[in-house]
């Protein structure tokens, strides 16, 4: 059976994670997949890098744990090869304290053998650090 192209692979893990399933959004991910978020682990602890479907999968559980979609638009900007360049509108709301942070995240998604292999999400750090920072204050 010839692997997914890559438009499709990313396409379904997008769908399955806008819909906060977890599990169906890590079916797409080969076993050493690696994450990485430009945000520092120290600020919120699924960030830095994630080496292998396991540990990405627990990620993105701590993530939902801790915040909720309330906007979450996926667009494939482009596509080269096996690397998708993507964008995402959100808006995530901290669930302790019910504040809500907006932004757009880009991500570079590598695809290979009918899986994603790499996803690189880059946020505006300092918004967020400001962000988590002022939600420290109260």
């Amino acid at each position: 059976m010839p692997a997914s192209a890559p438009r499709t692979v990313v396409e379904t893990f997008a769908r399955y994670w806008s819909v906060q399933d977890v599990q169906l959004a890590c079916s797409v991910l080969a076993d050493d997949c690696v994450l990485t978020m430009n945000i520092a682990e120290t600020l919120l602890p699924f960030a830095g890098e994630k080496c292998g479907r396991e540990a990405i999968e627990a990620a993105l559980h701590t993530i939902l744990a801790e915040w909720d979609y309330i906007r979450f638009e996926f667009t494939i900007v482009s596509i080269n090869g096996s690397l998708a360049r993507c964008k995402i509108a959100y808006v995530y709301r901290h669930r302790r304290s019910g504040a809500d942070l907006p932004g757009t995240s880009r991500l570079n998604i590598a695809v290979g053998d009918g899986c994603i292999t790499r996803i690189d999400e880059y946020h505006d750090a300092a918004m967020v650090e400001a962000f988590m920072r002022s939600l420290a204050r109260h």
